[in-house]
């Protein structure tokens, strides 16, 4: 599966008063990417002829999964942020990283209306390189793909951002389990690979338990596209493994860069691995 991984660094000393910024920025980025993408001149979603080939609407409209997601740790201490592209959607790269760098020199981002136009705008850990009008400069645009070259069977799984999983009744789980995070992670990733959706695994994971301990957490974040507070909800903590399965393994490398669970779109769910 391709992707790239878009890294902003700010340059900038302001500090979030949010306890999560990954949904607020992604409010503020659909509205540029709309302004970048959307060729009907009504400029609504509903109903429009357009919808089925339009990059908004697939990022921002569309009931099926999402192929991006914007990435920012919990309680950062600057605005620094990532953004995330799967699968087909790495074609979609250069009006996203316009509308990324329009959003940048507005002073439109989250409530408090700041803008960094000092920014460093990083394509796959390479810096990109823009002309005095803020012209982006010719760029390498091949995406992405994971290869694992070590294989660990020893691993702390770090829930980086509160992970909110459905259970089968519709309902936030307050409990979670090893099977519960690789599942999560094979149907994103079988999805952005096949365009097809998947219910459980295609093997039998093998691990032995260490230790979990997870807490909910409850906070309220920004949407700058609904113009109101969300409630955050989700599970944080880590869980130990070992005698880690490799194709185990390899999928919760995946889950680094997918994360998962059912808000991964607003930050949730970002995984970090220790061995």
């Amino acid at each position: 599966m391709n992707y790239h991984h878009i890294r902003v660094e700010t340059n900038s000393s302001d500090r979030p008063y949010l306890s999560l910024i990954s949904s607020s920025l992604r409010g503020t980025f659909g509205h540029f990417f709309k302004n970048q993408t959307c060729i009907s001149s009504s400029y609504a979603c509903n109903h429009c002829l357009y919808s089925k080939e339009c990059l908004y609407y697939i990022f921002y409209e569309t009931d099926e999964v999402p192929p991006f997601r914007f990435d920012a740790r919990l309680y950062a201490d600057r605005y620094d942020f990532g953004i995330y592209i799967y699968g087909d959607a790495v074609t979609a790269l250069r009006p996203i990283l316009s509308a990324l760098s329009s959003m940048l020199h507005t002073k439109t981002i989250t409530d408090r209306k700041l803008s960094f136009p000092r920014s460093t705008i990083f394509l796959n850990t390479v810096a990109l390189t823009f002309d005095d009008k803020n012209i982006l400069q010719p760029f390498d645009d091949t995406p992405q793909t994971l290869k694992i070259t070590e294989y660990h069977r020893e691993v702390k799984v770090q829930l980086v951002t509160p992970l909110y999983l459905k259970s089968p009744k519709s309902r936030f789980k307050n409990t979670i389990e090893i099977e519960d995070i690789l599942l999560s992670i094979f149907k994103r990733k079988y999805y952005f690979e096949h365009s097809e959706k998947v219910f459980e695994l295609d093997y039998a994971p093998s691990y032995k338990l260490i230790s979990s301990e997870f807490r909910v957490f409850r906070e309220k974040t920004r949407s700058d596209r609904q113009q109101k507070y969300l409630a955050l909800l989700g599970l944080v903590g880590r869980v130990v493994l070992s005698d880690l399965d490799e194709k185990s393994f390899e999928l919760l490398k995946w889950g680094e860069i997918l994360a998962l669970g059912n808000k991964v779109t607003k930050g949730q769910g970002v995984i970090a691995l220790r061995y």
